[in-house]
């Protein structure tokens, strides 16, 4: 889904998005990998002096809409990661270290589970490590 490329039916914040991602991901067949990217705005550690996010305030600051849309995509996202959980589909979720995706709830609940098998992935870049 891309919401530069169809802003209504890929647009996770509204329901005709949610339902349009619902049905894609019915759609793909077993050991597919999804792959899901959270708005750094709303996660990433060079925006946390807005976003407030922390452990203890992992829905962060509800004075900025970009924090309460951040909230709506990742508990969205969480459902869609269930569902691929259910139909065998693997998924990955892309965030940098330090993000503050790690402490929300949602998130943690479905990593939580070792039957889920959760990895960190690091990748190398030409300076190094990237995390």
């Amino acid at each position: 889904m891309d919401y530069e490329e169809d802003g209504c039916a890929h647009d996770l914040l509204n329901d005709i998005g949610f339902l349009f991602a619902i049905r894609q991901i019915l759609r793909l067949k077993e050991g597919a990998l999804c792959y899901w990217g959270l708005p750094c705005n709303s996660f990433g550690f060079m925006a946390r002096s807005q976003h407030q996010r922390s452990i203890g305030q992992p829905f962060g600051s509800p004075h900025y809409a970009f924090v309460v849309a951040g909230n709506i995509l990742a508990a969205r996202m969480s459902v869609l990661c269930m569902l691929c959980i259910a139909r065998g589909v693997r998924f990955m979720i892309e965030q940098p270290d330090r993000s503050a995706a790690s402490v929300f709830p949602y998130i943690m609940h479905i990593l939580s589970y070792a039957e889920v098998q959760p990895q960190r992935v690091f990748w190398w870049g030409p300076q190094g490590l990237i995390c």
